[in-house]
Formats: C-alpha cells, sequence, structure tokens
C-alpha cells in the first residue's frame, strides 16, 4: 500500500506542480458540490417532510430553500469558471510536464536500450498512456475528494441519527471494494498482454497511411497483402485475449451489480426502513424516503471509494512502468568531464576496440587499431557488415566499446563531458532525418543560441544551391507536407544535401559522414568529391587508367552552378572520415581503411591500395569496370 500510494503522489505531485491554483479549485468545487448535495438533499428536504408531516411553519421552509438556491449559484459560477477559463490551460501543462520528463529521459538514455524489446514496450506504454494517466490521476482526486465528503456527511449523519443504516452501507461497500479489486487487477493484466500485439498492430497501420511506405505497397502487393493478412491475424489474437477473460468480468460484474448492489442494498434494507417506521415506529415516514436517499449516496460514495482504491492500484500499476523508464540509469557517462579542446582539427585513435552489442552476439568489430590525423580526410569502406556503421557509432559514444579504447588528441573520450564531445563531432548517418521544420531548423535543429545564424554557406557546401534558389521562403521554407499546406517534399538527393550542411554548420574539428553520396547522382557526388578534395587534399592522389577514365565521364559536367569550392576553404583544416561503399568518393581520401569481417583488412591511400591489388582494388575494379566496357 505504501509503495502504491507514492506512485501515485508522483504523477499527483507533477499535476500539482505544474498547474497548483487549478488542483486545488478543482478539489475545492468537488468539495462545495458534494456539500451542497447533502445539504439540499438531506438537511433541506428532511426538514421540508418533517414540516408537511407534523405541520411546521412553512416560512422556514420556504427561507432554508432560498438559502440553498442561493449556494447552487455560487456554486455553479465557480465551477464554471474553473472549465471554462482554468482547465483549457492547466491541463496541457500538466501533460507537457509528464511527457517532458519521458522525453528529456529517452535523450539520455543509452542507445542500447531500444535494442531491448521489453525497454521498448515499457518506453511506448509510458508514452501512449502518459495524457489518459494524467487525466486519471484527476479523475480519481475527484472521485476521492467525492467520495470521502459525501462519506463523511452521510456517514456522520447515520451515525447519530441510525447507526444500523451505516452497518448496511458498509457491508455493501465491503463486497464491491473486493470485487472491483479483481476486475481491476484483471483488466491490467489483458492490457500488458494486448500491449506489444497492439504495437505490431499500429505499425501496420502506419505502413498504410504514411506517405513513405506508399510507392513500396504499391509496387508490391503481395507485401500490402501480406500486412492486411497480419492485420487480420493480429485482431484475431486481440479478440482471443478479450474472448479468453469475457466470462470471469461478466461473473464479477454480475456479482458487483446486481448481488451486492441490488439485493443487499435495494431489498434488505428497504425492508429494514418500512418495519422501523410502520412497525416499531422508531422513525417517520418522510424519515424513510430521507434515509434511503442518504443511505444511497452514502453508498455511492463507498463505492466510488472502493473504486478510488482500485484506480489507485490502476494508476500504481502504470507509474510502475514509468518508473521503470525513468530509474534506467545511462551506462555511457563522462567519467572525469573534461572539456573538449577547441581545436581547428582533431586527431582520432582506436586501440585494440573490440565491441558486440551483447553477450549472445558476435562481435561486431575485433581488435581493431587504426590512427587518423590531425586534418585528414579518411575514408573507412568495406562490404555490407564489415563493422563500418558500428565503428562510427563508437567514435560518437552512442556505444561504449566492449574491450580497448578510443582518443581524442591523446584523451580518451571517455573522460570529455558527453554532450560537449558530441556536439564537437559532425556526423550524417545514412538513416538520417529531415524534420517537418523549415530549411533553417533542419540545419540548426538544437543550437538555439545561433536561431538567427545564417545557414547559406553550409548549404552551398552541400550542393544545395540550386533547390534553395527555387524555394519561395528560402531558408524559412517549411519541409514535407505534414503539417504545412505550402510545405516541400525534397527528392532523396536533396534531403542527402540537406543532412550534410548540418555538419558543415557545426564548424566541428571532425565530422564524420556515414555514406555521403548514398542518394547522389554521379554528377551530384562528382561535385561533392571535387569541392572536397579542392579545399583538403594535402598531397597529390597518383591515379590508373581505369580511375582517369571514371574522372572523365563525371568531369564531363558543368560544374558553374556547384560553389562548393569557394565556400570550404573554412573547413580545410577539419578531420573529415568518410564511411562508403562507393569508392568514387573515397578515392579522394589522404588514408583508406578497408574493413572486413570486423577487422581492419586493408590501409592506405588510394594509389597505395591499389598497387596491393587486394581487397581494394578488388572493390574498385568491380565498380569502374562499367566505365571501361
Amino acid at each position: 500500500m505504501k509503495k502504491m500510494l507514492a506512485n501515485n503522489w508522483f504523477l499527483f505531485k507533477i499535476c500539482l506542480t505544474a498547474a497548483p491554483g487549478y488542483v486545488l479549485a478543482y478539489a475545492f468545487d468537488i468539495f462545495r458540490k458534494e456539500l451542497g448535495i447533502f445539504l439540499g438533499f438531506t438537511v433541506f428536504f428532511q426538514y421540508a417532510l418533517n414540516a408537511a408531516e407534523f405541520g411546521l411553519p412553512f416560512i422556514n421552509v420556504a427561507i432554508l430553500f432560498g438559502v440553498f438556491c442561493l449556494y447552487e449559484v455560487i456554486h455553479l459560477f465557480f465551477d464554471s469558471a474553473r472549465q471554462k477559463k482554468l482547465a483549457p490551460k492547466a491541463l496541457p501543462v500538466m501533460r507537457r510536464r509528464l511527457k517532458g520528463l519521458l522525453f528529456e529521459k529517452a535523450r539520455e538514455i543509452d542507445l542500447d536500450a531500444y535494442d531491448n524489446p521489453q525497454f521498448y514496450n515499457d518506453y511506448i506504454m509510458a508514452i501512449n498512456e502518459s495524457d489518459n494517466q494524467i487525466d486519471k490521476i484527476l479523475m480519481t482526486m475527484e472521485h476521492f475528494v467525492g467520495a470521502a465528503t459525501r462519506v463523511v456527511l452521510a456517514g456522520g449523519f447515520f451515525i447519530f441519527v441510525d447507526p444500523i443504516s451505516f452497518i448496511f452501507v458498509f457491508a455493501s461497500f465491503g463486497l464491491q471494494f473486493l470485487l472491483e479489486t479483481a476486475v481491476n487487477k484483471l483488466n491490467f493484466k489483458i492490457r500488458m498482454q494486448k500491449n506489444p500485439i497492439e504495437r505490431k498492430f499500429q505499425y501496420i497501420n502506419r505502413v498504410f497511411y504514411l506517405p513513405d511506405y506508399a510507392k513500396e505497397l504499391r509496387l508490391n502487393p503481395e507485401a500490402a497483402d501480406r500486412l492486411q493478412r497480419e492485420h487480420t491475424q493480429i485482431n484475431n489474437e486481440l479478440q482471443t485475449i478479450d474472448e479468453t477473460y469475457a466470462k470471469k468480468l461478466t461473473v464479477l460484474g454480475w456479482l458487483r451489480r446486481y448481488v451486492v448492489g441490488n439485493f443487499i442494498f435495494n431489498a434488505l434494507y428497504m425492508a429494514y426502513l418500512v418495519l422501523s417506521a410502520a412497525v416499531l415506529g422508531r422513525i417517520s415516514m418522510g424519515n424513510v424516503v430521507i434515509f434511503h436517499g442518504t443511505a444511497r449516496r452514502l453508498s455511492y460514495g463507498m463505492t466510488d471509494m472502493s473504486r478510488t482504491f482500485t484506480d489507485i492500484a490502476d494508476i500504481s500499476r502504470y507509474v510502475e512502468r514509468i518508473n521503470i523508464f525513468l530509474e534506467k540509469k545511462p551506462q555511457i557517462v563522462s567519467e572525469k568531464n573534461l572539456p573538449v579542446p577547441k581545436e581547428n582539427a582533431a586527431e582520432i585513435e582506436l586501440k585494440n576496440v573490440s565491441f558486440r552489442y551483447s553477450e549472445n552476439t558476435p562481435y561486431a568489430l575485433n581488435n581493431v587499431s587504426l590512427k587518423i590525423k590531425s586534418g585528414e580526410k579518411a575514408a573507412i569502406v568495406g562490404y555490407n557488415g564489415a563493422g563500418k556503421s558500428t565503428l562510427v557509432k563508437l567514435v560518437m559514444r552512442l556505444y561504449d566499446p566492449t574491450e580497448g579504447e578510443i582518443l581524442l588528441n591523446g584523451t580518451n573520450i571517455k573522460d570529455y563531458n558527453l554532450e560537449e564531445y558530441r556536439r564537437a563531432v559532425g556526423v550524417i548517418f545514412q538513416d538520417y532525418k529531415i524534420f517537418a521544420a523549415t530549411v533553417r531548423e533542419n540545419i540548426l535543429l538544437d543550437i538555439a543560441d545561433e536561431a538567427h545564424a545564417d545557414v547559406t554557406p553550409a548549404l552551398q557546401q552541400a550542393g544545395f544551391t540550386e533547390k534553395l534558389a527555387s524555394l519561395p521562403l528560402g531558408t524559412e521554407q517549411p519541409l514535407t507536407t505534414e503539417f504545412a499546406e505550402n510545405g516541400v517534399n525534397l527528392s532523396g538527393g536533396e534531403a542527402q544535401k540537406l543532412a550534410i550542411a548540418r555538419a558543415f554548420h557545426k564548424h566541428s574539428p571532425l565530422i564524420i559522414l556515414d555514406e555521403p553520396s548514398s542518394a547522389l547522382d554521379p554528377i551530384a557526388e562528382y561535385h561533392f568529391n571535387h569541392a572536397v578534395a579542392a579545399s583538403s587534399m594535402r598531397s597529390g592522389l597518383g591515379g590508373t587508367a581505369s580511375e582517369s577514365v571514371l574522372s572523365g565521364v563525371l568531369a564531363a559536367t558543368d560544374e558553374a552552378d556547384f560553389e562548393l569550392t569557394r565556400h570550404t576553404t573554412a573547413d580545410s583544416e577539419k578531420t573529415m572520415v568518410f564511411i562508403s561503399h562507393r569508392l568514387s568518393t573515397t578515392r579522394i581520401a589522404d588514408t583508406i581503411f578497408l574493413m572486413e569481417n570486423g577487422q581492419l583488412a586493408e590501409q592506405g591511400n588510394h594509389s597505395e591500395l591499389l598497387t596491393q591489388n587486394g581487397k581494394y582494388a578488388e572493390m574498385w575494379n568491380a565498380q569502374t569496370s562499367r566505365y571501361l566496357k
């Protein structure tokens, strides 16, 4: 019980601190409402019936009625003010406060948590249920304050006037409490069983309504058919769960409503009142009506109390899930909290680095040692699954190595302030995202102190100039049509250029581009390579006949509209790392590292690796052979 109350206090405290005025006004309105009901339907009507039965002065009834009406007018005024004025402002604030906690934790939690399905279930449930639970804790407060006021007033009335009536109502309350608890436990069990299944259900729904999948579904009708079959199967699974517990829920509901509610209260208690008035003469006939009505309100109060406690238990189970999520501590933390050196370029070194995603999976990287010098342009290449993207995630400290260490300018990256370190590295992953925001906001992201910074140079560096000139609102143009009617959807290549511009704008000493030209056409790819080479090549690279042919094909394009070379001078000393399959991009690098099966297989510049006639030469010849035929 102590833990259950603590969990509810956690959620209630969020509401109280977010909107204290609203919560207190809400509680007072509920108390005032119940007090008005008691005064009107117990005190006033009892006096009015007794006045009619025993011939008491009517003027007293009229005065009492006027006081009651005035009380109700005042109550309705304050209740309306709370609902119309306070609620629309307070409710969104309370909901944002809870979601803010969840989103903040989601930002700091380690990336490997998302590889755990149970964690993901807890997170999805916490987010999806957050608004409902805020509403539910307020409704529970309403039930509790209302029920407690009702029980105190009506219960106190019966204890002083007729204690036996109180015993009847209390017996009904006890049985209803037990049955209500059983129903709520069963409902929670059902919801927990449905949650992972409903996640699949929601995923299929997203596939059918998100534009990302629209083309695939139309071009691959078999996939759409399969998803529809799975949708039907999931519906059947959900229905099976409901059917499994339907009989038990029906029986418990029947016992609660008809046996406990109707028989004990309506039949037995009414018989007691008639006996007390007609046979024993203990109470007046008017009091039979008053006692039955007050007892019913007391019964409802106790029923609401029982529901309040079961609601408290239900909310506690939900908060328990939230706490599992919120109490998860990130393992990737700064060990010494050192500041990141303010330098133009960075030196990165991996020493005997090995890594695997879990104890049950094979190593994605195995004893990798390499060094990228300050200001060097390095390329990491290899086939799918070689460990290239994993290596980038380790450098970014999205994961920590299982073995070995990574150094930035001679210092273990674990020693740097984590947030400052990640900000110091400009990185674009191959699965980058374009947000439903303006071009400027997509470049700046969370750089709040640069809200009005000029992002045009970064866009020019990334080759976005021509597209930018075509946008009616320039850098203030909304992207995607999800929220803005005048939004623009970018092509794959245009979106990739925009993502690359993010890295250029950060002016980071280290820039990592994961598959930077995967969505670019050969002409745009050539422009990109030419710009990087023109601004950063520190020594000439030799070339083979196949390289000359490829360069000749690409160089036949018009470079007049590509302004990259005029804007990359400031970045010429930066350390830049390319992760790529397309060797036409990596050939401009000072040093190329070839990964194979999680290990470093070859190392050198383009000419040296071609001379070695190893795996790199094999990949290069395979990619350039189409231009030689």
